[in-house]
């Protein structure tokens, strides 16, 4: 009986290591492809954050630092706005080169983040 199991056991690691055999080298692809196409992502959403980035800078230039009450001269306070646009241009700054430089690396070394990936789905 034991006989039997080990032979069914070992017939069925057989057939496995066959499909694995036919099956890795398109899993690789699929895992190359997915690097490049988070990459493509990544580089979009930088450019993105990039555009964001420089009309919050127009509007700060157009906005102005200090309210003006009258014609002659500045309250001296503040504007509020400026503040918002001087906050969402640095934030989007710093996004979009931390963004585009993780995936500029899956664009040029796409096999390495699939063996990351890989390893990753596996462990």
């Amino acid at each position: 009986m034991n006989a039997t199991i080990g032979d069914a056991l070992l017939s069925g690691i057989t057939i496995l290591e066959g499909t694995v055999k036919t099956l890795a080298p398109e899993v690789w692809r699929i895992f190359v492809r997915q690097q490049i196409t988070e990459g493509i992502i990544g580089i979009i959403v930088s450019a993105i954050l990039l555009t964001v980035m420089i009309i919050s800078l127009v509007k700060l230039n157009k906005t102005g630092m200090y309210n003006t009450k009258h014609d002659y001269g500045c309250s001296g306070e503040v504007n509020g706005i400026w503040i918002a646009w001087l906050v969402i241009s640095i934030f989007s700054g710093i996004l979009c080169m931390v963004i585009f430089f993780v995936n500029l690396g899956q664009l040029l070394n796409p096999e390495y983040y699939a063996i990351r990936a890989l390893k990753n789905t596996v462990t």
